[in-house]
């Protein structure tokens, strides 16, 4: 943005999102993200994004919610009957807004996260790919009992060369000698990451890649 009006003001006040080069409202930086990973994953019977926007605004103007949570899925769906051929499936969209839910309470948020670095390595970006949101979450899970098991309160895995890739719900960076440190190539984009990088937008450096041994890590700067 050249020059920034009231109008701009109003418009990216709950924050701005980088989508496609463009800056949008943070609000609307999801549903790019979900129509790629749907044509990614050849999930293509979902509403166009003027409709998507519409529904998420439905829930929530009938659920009356001030904060909410509020999601979107495409499913793959049934086959046609006797057919194991996913070219058959009757893809379905689905929507709700339910009371908004923090992944790390106020509280955590405050005082900081007891994070394990898992021994469990993420789903490799050869097997599915990372950039898609999924809920392929066998990993995650296998790493949250582990986190649990070792007293801690979360988890962050680990690829198969010991990178941290990112946790259950959120990706994670670390600032480590004035330097933004982000795992690369092995998460879901999120939202800050695409809006942050460009070297226009700050005068932080940045890079990819964070080692990390199993065990707990103490990185105070660390940020989910």
């Amino acid at each position: 943005m050249d020059t920034y009006t009231s109008e701009d003001r109003a418009k990216f006040a709950e924050g701005v999102a980088c989508v496609d080069g463009e800056y949008v409202p943070i609000s609307e930086a999801k549903i790019p993200r979900f129509e790629r990973s749907c044509k990614t994953l050849r999930l293509s019977r979902f509403p166009d994004r003027d409709h998507i926007r519409e529904v998420l605004m439905q829930c929530v103007r009938l659920s009356g919610l001030r904060d909410a949570y509020v999601e979107m899925i495409c499913t793959r769906g049934r086959p046609a009957p006797a057919s194991w051929d996913p070219r058959s499936c009757t893809n379905t969209f689905l929507a709700f807004a339910v009371p908004f839910v923090w992944i790390f309470t106020p509280e955590q948020q405050e005082r900081g996260c007891h994070l394990i670095v898992s021994n469990v390595q993420r789903i490799p970006p050869e097997s599915l790919d990372p950039h898609v949101k999924n809920y392929h979450w066998g990993d995650l899970t296998r790493g949250l009992f582990e986190a649990y098991d070792r007293s801690g309160e979360t988890v962050v895995l680990v690829d198969s060369k010991g990178n941290i890739t990112e946790g259950p719900g959120f990706n994670i960076f670390a600032v480590i000698q004035g330097i933004i440190r982000s795992p690369g190539g092995t998460v879901l984009e999120g939202i800050w990451s695409p809006t942050i990088w460009p070297s226009s937008l700050t005068s932080i450096r940045c890079a990819a890649g964070v080692r990390g041994s199993p065990g707990i890590v103490e990185i105070s700067p660390a940020i989910a």
